[in-house]
């Protein structure tokens, strides 16, 4: 098994020969297997005897170089600046905006909650680790209907003060927070990014936290804050309940990836008169502020994120390979946080369901949850389970009362029903993976392979992974070919993570420069999770403002 399992993870990530170049997907494994040979021998002597450190490394380095090769850095073509309004006209006003949950969408919210079905009772202990669970889901409808102070949370929402402007032919609605600034330090705009499935007020904490000035620091924040496109009031349709009629404009056009919201919110600053900013982003918003720095690196003074990784060739190759001799690519304390990747790939199976049903048929889900305040809920609370510690989904309400005022996630749940935003926020991605419809997002060449091969009991264990090398590295060309250009691509601008104990993906400082090779800052942590602005808002904005003031270093201001 040690065998196959070595073949399998060399074979997989050396040199993935392009589609134009070879007959078939058969020859060009084949060719793969003779260019890697030497590779796979040091690795093998290096693992399977007593295990030498100093040649695992040099057969690393190897595969790296080959890797390296084999998927070079491509140059950026020109990216187009649609306009994704349905009309032409064009208005570059900046407008003050101010939420209103108006008494016809409550009567209509709390009509449905409450002419609910009576839904199906949840297996003996199974907590929510089937989904969630029916009586931590009627409590969460009975208190968002009769508990949930909608009068009292618009007002605490409208203390930020927001505004909206029409970028592209959408309007994007964000919150414009400007730090007191009694005794003229320098102002820095940070563009502030949230991720799915909430919204926008995900970083209100975060904003208090950073207004208030520090007499350790030179500088002050302003901050602007937008709902990314299809979330919440950015992308917002006007319902009119009693007729159930939009009444203003969204787009209905393919091919909002990350890349686009990305040029959406580099317009947006431009609007604001921010020609240089920093950023900071998680989830979906990270995807966004990446393609910023990868498209405008002149834009952006320093990225920082609560959500880091890399997924260039090279970083997924010492992914792969570390599997065999861990210590190689992350410190002993953190590898359960990496390793062994049959656990990872557990965690990705069992709580991903989500993601494959957004990345691939978004509006199956999206009505589903824009038309039922259950199935809105239901779908919701588990996302918030999973990626605050999945460990607590044994627990009937998941854990999350202890670790969030959970009038934050009522907040960005009635901010997503009064839109109707759900559908469009899943698109997002779809929008991400869509590699039949945007030439940005995919690679050039024959595109993926279809592989269809059995293996009969007799066969050889060689030859078994032998052949579940050549699938894997079939599904390697094609998986290599998502976002081609922004996976290959590094970036010049100055980063900074922060890794908090139960995020989704962990990657070592090693991984994280092969994107961002001026990383200024990382931290790790042993407590927190992926919704950081909520759990953790003082963390998380110390963090920002120490690497802010490293960034400022860097640029030698």
């Amino acid at each position: 098994m040690r065998v196959s399992a070595c073949l399998l993870l060399c074979l997989v990530v050396v040199k993935c020969v392009d589609g134009q170049t070879v007959s078939s997907p058969l020859a060009g494994f084949l060719q793969t297997v003779v260019d890697a040979f030497p590779v796979i021998c040091d690795v093998f002597f290096s693992v399977f005897g007593e295990v030498n450190e100093t040649a695992f490394q040099t057969a690393l380095s190897a595969a790296l170089r080959l890797v390296d090769l084999a998927f070079p850095a491509k140059p950026l073509p020109r990216v187009p600046e649609p306009w994704w309004g349905d009309h032409a006209k064009r208005d570059t006003s900046v407008r003050r905006f101010t939420v209103h949950f108006s008494d016809e969408m409550i009567t209509d919210l709390r009509h449905r909650i409450h002419n609910r079905r009576n839904l199906t009772h949840p297996l003996h202990n199974a907590g929510n680790t089937y989904g969630t669970h029916a009586g931590y889901l009627a409590h969460f409808l009975d208190y968002w209907a009769n508990g949930y102070d909608f009068g009292a949370r618009e007002d605490w929402l409208n203390s930020f003060p927001q505004s909206i402007t029409n970028i592209q032919g959408l309007d994007i609605h964000f919150i414009h927070a400007r730090a007191p600034n009694p005794h003229g330090k320098k102002v820095l705009p940070l563009l502030m990014l949230h991720g799915f499935p909430v919204t926008a007020f995900e970083f209100v904490y975060v904003i208090q936290d950073l207004m208030e000035e520090r007499d350790d620091c030179d500088f002050v924040f302003e901050m602007i804050v937008p709902h990314l496109p299809g979330y919440g009031y950015s992308e917002v349709r006007k319902i009119n309940f009693s007729s159930n009629i939009e009444e203003a404009e969204a787009t209905y056009k393919i091919g909002m990836a990350p890349y686009q919201m990305g040029i959406i919110m580099k317009n947006l600053m431009l609007r604001l008169g921010k020609p240089q900013f920093y950023i900071h982003a998680g989830d979906v918003g990270q995807a966004v502020g990446d393609a910023i720095a990868v498209l405008f690196p002149e834009r952006v003074l320093g990225l920082h994120t609560n959500f880091p990784f890399s997924t260039r060739p090279r970083t997924m190759a010492k992914l792969l390979l570390g599997q065999l001799y861990p210590p190689a690519v992350v410190e002993a304390q953190y590898e359960d946080r990496l390793y062994p990747l049959t656990a990872r790939l557990k965690f990705y199976l069992e709580n991903f369901g989500y993601f494959h049903m957004q990345a691939s048929k978004p509006d199956n889900v999206g009505h589903g949850l824009d038309d039922s305040p259950v199935a809105h809920a239901s779908w919701l609370i588990q996302n918030l389970i999973m990626a605050t510690d999945v460990a607590g989904e044994r627990l009937i309400d998941g854990n999350l009362s202890a670790n969030y005022n959970m009038d934050d996630f009522y907040d960005s749940f009635t901010v997503h029903w009064a839109c109707r935003s759900m559908t469009t926020a899943a698109r997002s991605y779809a929008e991400a993976l869509a590699v039949h419809q945007d030439p940005l997002s995919m690679s050039t060449g024959k595109g993926s392979y279809t592989v269809h091969w059995t293996c009969q009991s007799t066969t050889t264990a060689y030859v078994e992974a032998l052949a579940f090398c050549f699938y894997l590295y079939c599904l390697q060309c094609y998986a290599i070919r998502l976002n081609n250009y922004f996976n290959r691509t590094p970036t010049p601008v100055p980063f900074a993570a922060i890794n908090f104990r139960h995020e989704l993906i962990y990657q070592p400082d090693d991984f994280l420069r092969d994107k961002y090779p001026n990383l200024v800052q990382s931290n790790t942590l042993d407590f927190g999770g992926h919704f950081a602005g909520y759990q953790e808002p003082e963390v998380l904005a110390d963090s920002i403002r120490t690497a802010v003031a490293k960034m400022e270093q860097f640029h030698g201001n």
